[in-house]
């Protein structure tokens, strides 16, 4: 993350306020992802996976609905991201 994104002062054409291109069906799993960015459990040894608890709490307050597809897809983005840290 950048720190002008960091700090909310992004200007138009910043890599960050632009989504990657979204395939149809997934729209409302990249919604729940990005409004559960900073709902990760960490250890000293860096993150450890999302938090739960939160990321359903998130979900109920945005009005979606966590089935079994929709947590398939979140795992997904989880799994991704934490071997993205690790490599």
């Amino acid at each position: 993350m950048c720190g002008k994104r960091a700090r909310g002062a992004c200007e138009p054409g910043c890599e960050y306020l632009t989504p990657p291109p979204i395939a149809p069906g997934n729209e409302e799993a990249w919604e729940l992802w990005t409004a559960s960015a900073s709902q990760w459990r960490v250890s000293f040894a860096g993150l450890v996976g999302l938090d739960y608890t939160a990321l359903y709490q998130v979900a109920a307050t945005l009005g979606i609905e966590i089935g079994p597809g929709l947590l398939k897809k979140i795992q997904a983005l989880e799994h991704a991201a934490l071997n993205r840290k690790k490599g």
